[in-house]
C-alpha cells in the first residue's frame, strides 16, 4: 500500500468519525414524567439563545462589573423575541446619560 492511499484512508477515517459531532442535538423528553411531556414546549430550545418568557434570578454585570446578584428579571414575549424587563432601580445602576436612559424602549405605553 503506497502513501497516498494510506494518507486516503487516514483521511477518510477521520471524517467518518467526525460525523456524530456534527450530528444536532436534540432533547431527549424520555428524561420527563410522562405527565408532564405534553405540557412542555421545548422549541425555544432548538434556537440559539432562546429564552423563555417568565421570571429569572440572574447576576448583571456591566463592563464586567458586577452591578447586581440575584436580581428578579422578567423576560416577555415581544413578536418573534423575548427580551428582558429591567425596573428602573436596575437601570438606575447602569449610570447611563439621561438621553440614553429616555431612549430605552417601554412595554405597555
Amino acid at each position: 500500500m503506497d502513501t497516498v492511499n494510506i494518507y486516503r484512508l487516514s483521511f477518510i477515517s477521520c471524517l467518518v468519525m467526525a460525523i456524530p459531532c456534527a450530528l444536532a442535538v436534540e432533547f431527549n423528553l424520555n428524561v420527563l414524567d410522562k405527565s408532564m411531556r405534553d405540557r412542555i414546549d421545548i422549541s425555544l430550545l432548538k434556537e440559539k439563545g432562546g429564552i423563555a418568557p417568565g421570571e429569572y434570578f440572574v447576576s448583571v454585570a456591566v463592563n464586567n462589573n458586577q452591578i447586581s446578584n440575584g436580581q428578579k428579571i422578567d423576560w416577555k414575549k415581544n413578536g418573534d423575541q423575548t427580551i428582558p424587563c429591567i425596573n428602573d432601580l436596575l437601570v438606575d445602576k447602569f449610570g447611563l446619560k439621561p438621553e440614553v436612559r429616555q431612549s430605552l424602549p417601554r412595554l405597555n405605553q
